[in-house]
């Protein structure tokens, strides 16, 4: 009984350590299940995503969205980035029902340029003020603005996004009150993070926050503040936690950025102004020389006219990025064509720099794509859901202080609307400045005004209005809380400040006018004797060369005619240049126009130097074919005269031949001299590197050899012995009459053995006799 309850006993025990075995056995085999299957899926998941960013990334390409990559050689000697520019943007969302703009659409170009590059970089030029969209969600909007940026990054990871001011202030939104808190730019910081923003500038609206909230904002930022020319109030030092400058190091190559801003009055800050700013990013260059950089690239918010300033006056500068302006630019100014770019505002485009730099060469490189932001871009995902987030918690705010964002004001008719856009209220009235000074005159009708004023600038809406108008249109419109006065004036005073500003203005209209048409004169003539001068007339006698050169030097004195007119022009081109608006379209197009004539009337000299040169240097080929065509006659008379067979018959005979002979000496003897001329100046030709300088050297050849076929030829079958021209063979001659007196020619023959094949050789043996040795 015992051992069997001791058997029981340990089957039971072994049965259940069967179990536990068993049992571990299947854990483990079920947990490496379960991790096969999960990495399965992590792999999978990575793969379908690459093969759909590829995808999106290609398509993108293909369509055009973000341009196309550069293609250079693939050798190592080119380093390549991307710059993702955006400026002067007040909404996060599109706009203009969604067709424009986006800052989701933004991060996703920017994702893609990423891709194709991961030296991708994101700058924000200006007056980023917004999250939202614009124009009822068909332009603008950071979820774009994020998606273009993801766009960049798929074609290239040295992707950058930089930021150049005014994203704080002042925009509708930044006016809500969240808790008792106005948000003062907390929507854009946050924003600006998830879109992926790397570096920024002030702008000056920047500046129109408070220092305490303007330093929380910068705290709470992700990115680097890049500020050259902004100083703590009274002090020499960087204000808050940002920074002078900023080196990039990718690869082999140094970035230097810096970054300048358009001087404001505030007293926490201390900004070295416009006037001075030339002087001063020269000085401040010097003071970093002990840094190495390849390329220099500005970030400024400055005005179009100092930004021309800084590119012709700091050759170091490779690269603007500019903001300030709300319209796009494209400028090559400087030495070195320095490129001036500035993107729309809200934004409604951005600007893609993809960058190469030589290592060899020392070379920069810059390809630029302006790509529109609109509902062909697809918002990126986390960028759409923190604008909307924001922009969700802001119309909170202002009903918290008991407004009605989306409360309709009104409904305009299909044929309708209200343009607020910034290229429009800049340059002319349209039916929303009308509405705006009807409200003016409304809200005071109680002093009886008659007339209303503002500055265009206070309408920051930049937008179209269509269809449904809402209360948060309006403050769109004004975000500022400005005050509304009231003045009395003498009509006969305003009418006399609106007539002087009449007067000035049609006085300068009328001398516009007048250097207009000036400028179209002087165009055509200049257009006209390009042409003139560049026609590719080539004489083809010593006649024809001298008449084309004194009808080009008829030319020359027509251009010296225009000169003192051409310097009046320029000078008064430059005048209205300088005091003009650079950001009048008008004006624009007068500077690129007065470029292009500068550039013509330059063109034109070095092409009448050139066109003189050519024309000149045909002259003297025809001068050589005449003396080539004369020495060749005297060539074919002496090959003529040398040809002739006539033997002595006797002494008497010997004599006349040698007398004939000497005479022929002497005549070959000047002939030389002339023939030698001839060779001198086509050598002389060829030094000066004639444009056929080739054909000239041959023929040159051609006539020496033929001298040498002269001088070298060797005597009959009947030791008739054929003329050579030198001093050698004058004295062999000699040697010939007095042996002939003596009676002795038949053995002088024999003994220099003078065959019939004598050749070149032959001749060499004796020449070098001189005359003493053989009358010796």
């Amino acid at each position: 009984m015992l051992i069997d309850q001791r058997q029981l006993s340990l089957t039971s025990k072994g049965s259940k350590l069967f179990q536990q075995r068993n049992r571990a056995i299947i854990m483990v085999l079920a947990s490496i299940i379960i991790i096969s299957l999960t990495i399965t899926t992590i792999t999978f998941a990575m793969l379908w995503n690459r093969s759909k960013s590829s995808s999106n990334y290609m398509n993108s390409v293909h369509k055009g969205t973000i341009g196309f990559p550069i293609r250079l050689p693939n050798d190592g000697k080119y380093i390549q980035w991307t710059f993702l520019q955006l400026n002067d943007v007040y909404e996060m969302l599109p706009l203009d029902q969604g067709r424009k703009g986006g800052l989701a659409r933004v991060a996703h170009v920017r994702q893609l340029l990423l891709e194709e590059n991961r030296q991708t970089y994101t700058i924000l030029a200006g007056d980023f003020l917004s999250p939202s969209a614009l124009n009822q969600g068909r332009k603008g909007g950071l979820a774009r603005v994020a998606r273009v940026r993801q766009l960049l990054l798929e074609e290239n990871p040295r992707t950058y996004t930089v930021l150049v001011g005014d994203f704080l202030s002042p925009s509708a939104l930044s006016q809500s009150e969240i808790n008792g808190t106005i948000l003062n730019g907390r929507q854009m910081i946050a924003s600006m993070d998830t879109l992926g923003i790397d570096f920024v500038i002030f702008g000056n609206h920047e500046f129109d926050l408070d220092e305490r909230e303007l330093i929380s904002r910068i705290n709470e930022s992700k990115f680097s503040w890049i500020s050259t020319n902004v100083y703590k109030s009274g002090t020499d030092q960087p204000f808050s936690s940002t920074i002078r400058y900023k080196i990039l190091t990718i690869d082999k190559i140094n970035i230097l950025l810096i970054g300048l801003t358009i001087n404001v009055d505030r007293s926490y800050i201390r900004i070295i102004n416009q006037t001075s700013l030339i002087p001063f990013v020269q000085q401040f260059l010097k003071s970093i020389s002990n840094i190495e950089y390849d390329v220099l690239v500005a970030l400024t918010h400055l005005s179009l006219k100092i930004d021309i300033q800084l590119a012709e006056n700091i050759p170091e500068i490779d690269l603007i990025l500019g903001g300030h302006e709300h319209e796009n630019y494209f400028l090559s100014r400087g030495v070195k064509y320095t490129p001036i770019t500035k993107a729309d505002a809200n934004a409604f485009t951005v600007y893609i720099h993809r960058c190469a730099f030589n290592l060899d060469t020392k070379r920069f490189l810059v390809y630029q794509t302006l790509t529109q932001i609109n509902s062909e871009i697809e918002d990126e995902p986390k960028t759409a859901e923190v604008a909307n987030y924001w922009y969700d918690l802001g119309m909170k705010g202002f009903q918290q202080i008991g407004l009605q964002p989306n409360k309709t004001v009104s409904c305009l008719p299909s044929n309708i609307e209200l343009d607020g856009r910034s290229t429009s209220i800049r340059n002319f009235p349209t039916l929303l400045t009308d509405c705006a000074c009807q409200s003016i005159l409304k809200s005071t009708s109680i002093n009886g005004t008659k007339i209303a004023v503002f500055v265009s600038g206070s309408i920051r809406i930049d937008d179209i209005l269509r269809g449904t108008i809402t209360q948060y249109d309006i403050l769109r419109v004004f975000p500022f809380q400005d005050i509304l006065f009231s003045i009395s004036v003498t009509g006969s005073y305003l009418a006399s400040k609106f007539l002087r500003s009449c007067e000035e203005s049609i006085g300068e209209q009328t001398e516009l006018l007048k250097f207009l048409r000036d400028l179209d004169h002087f165009s055509t003539w200049l257009t006209r004797t390009q042409a003139s001068v560049a026609s590719e007339d080539i004489p083809n006698t010593l006649n024809e060369a001298e008449q084309l050169l004194n009808q080009h030097q008829t030319i020359k004195e027509e251009i010296d005619c225009y000169g003192p007119g051409y310097a009046q022009m320029k000078e008064y081109g430059h005048r209205i240049i300088c005091n003009a608006d650079t950001t009048d379209p008008k004006y624009i197009f007068l500077r690129e126009r007065l470029n292009a004539l500068y550039d013509s009337w330059n063109e034109l000299d070095q092409m009448w130097h050139h066109k003189k040169n050519m024309l000149t240097e045909a002259m003297q080929y025809q001068m050589f074919i005449r003396d080539s065509n004369q020495a060749e006659i005297l060539l074919n008379h002496q090959e003529a005269y040398l040809a002739r067979e006539q033997q002595p018959k006797s002494l008497d005979d010997v004599e006349v031949s040698i007398k004939k002979h000497k005479d022929f000496f002497t005549t070959m003897s000047a002939n030389g001299d002339q023939i030698q001329c001839v060779c001198s100046f086509v050598q002389r030709l060829c030094q000066e590197n004639h444009y056929l300088d080739n054909f000239l050297f041959q023929e040159k050849i051609q006539i020496n050899i033929y001298m040498i076929e002269q001088i070298i030829i060797v005597c009959s079958e009947r030791n008739v012995i054929r003329i050579m021209v030198d001093a050698n063979i004058a004295a062999f001659f000699l040697l010939i009459k007095i042996f002939c007196r003596k009676k002795c020619i038949e053995s002088i023959f024999f003994q220099w053995n003078i065959r019939k094949k004598n050749n070149y050789s032959d001749f060499c043996h004796f020449a070098p006799l001189n005359n003493q040795h053989i009358l010796k």
